[in-house]
């Protein structure tokens, strides 16, 4: 297992205790947002995606430290990934998900980005259960072939790994070596079409929940995708949508998440869209905190959520 760097964060008087819940508390970055061209920032630096391993770790997409932050069970902390564009660097990565095997698949957002601009044409880079670098890939059969700075990554059901390929307006569906499956979607406002499309889950029965970003909306899509419905996101607007919407689905009880990170909120709905709850507070350790820019999300077996605070670098939580 190749792993940068190993900390146990140590805050204001408090320890970061055993187990993968809120009661971890961890320094916010020494700079809130700084980019880490160089050495990484103290702490969380703008977290975005974050996903539950197979054995229960908690892995965070440390995005602005260009790494995974992987919090163990037994309270240690480890650093999978630096700045870079070989095999196991990262720049800027935006998605990570899990598949049955416990492999790790993490969306390499910004891959191609030097300091002087261009495209930022992205990757997918594929991880065993202990965090070693197995593959990469991103080209697929269909026009256009590069990714366009893809963000949120999942799998379904199936075992499938989709992709939201943000920037070309569609997703795209591959098998967990990597190989290409399909392309779902193209841009505009249409069913099954997409303005920036993000967040990606599943329910139960293997329909994807997509945020649909700059159409403010979720579309669900079939496992042999097709349209099945969509619905507004309360308090989405055109103008505001600037942020990273990600999308976490509790099956079990019927619930789909939402995160709004420019209204520093978390929505829920039931599976159709309906009985809509804002949450406003995320809890951090026994104490309620205001979100700030509440961004990735992933549900526990029990139904608590986890969401990564892009504002704050902590990851809190909200109960069912």
């Amino acid at each position: 297992m190749q792993i940068n760097k190993s900390y146990l964060y140590v805050g204001a008087g408090l320890i970061a205790m055993a187990g993968l819940t809120a009661w971890l508390v961890f320094k916010a970055p020494a700079k809130p947002g700084q980019a880490s061209a160089d050495a990484p920032a103290e702490g969380l630096n703008k977290p975005r995606a974050i996903a539950i391993a197979k054995n229960g770790d908690l892995i965070i997409v440390d995005s602005k430290n260009n790494r995974l932050e992987v919090r163990k069970a037994n309270g240690k902390v480890e650093h999978v990934g630096k700045l870079g564009t070989a095999k196991g660097e990262f720049r800027e990565p935006c998605g990570v998900a899990v598949d049955k095997a416990g492999n790790v698949f993490v969306a390499d957002t910004f891959h191609t980005m030097d300091q002087g601009g261009g495209l930022p044409w992205g990757r997918v880079q594929k991880f065993d259960d202990d965090y070693d670098f197995k593959a990469e890939f991103g080209k697929v059969e269909a026009a256009p072939a590069e990714l366009f700075g893809p963000r949120a990554i999942a799998v379904d059901p199936q075992d499938r790994v989709w992709l939201s390929d943000t920037g070309n307006g569609r997703l795209l569906v591959y098998d967990v070596e990597g190989k290409f499956v399909a392309s779902v979607g193209k841009k505009g406002k249409k069913d099954l079409e997409f303005d920036e499309p993000f967040g990606v889950a599943f329910d139960e029965q293997g329909n994807a929940y997509v945020a649909d970003r700059l159409n403010v909306r979720i579309q669900v899509i079939s496992k042999d995708f097709k349209f099945v419905r969509s619905f507004k996101v309360d308090g989405w607007e055109v103008a505001q949508i600037n942020q990273e919407p990600y999308v976490a689905v509790d099956g079990k009880r019927g619930f789909v998440y939402v995160s709004d990170p420019t209204k520093k909120k978390v929505h829920r709905y039931n599976l159709n869209g309906g009985a809509h709850l804002a949450i406003d507070k995320g809890l951090d350790g026994p104490a309620l905190v205001a979100f700030s820019l509440p961004t990735g999300l992933a549900v526990k077996a029990d139904g608590t959520v986890y969401v990564t605070d892009g504002g704050i670098g902590r990851v809190l939580t909200i109960k069912p």
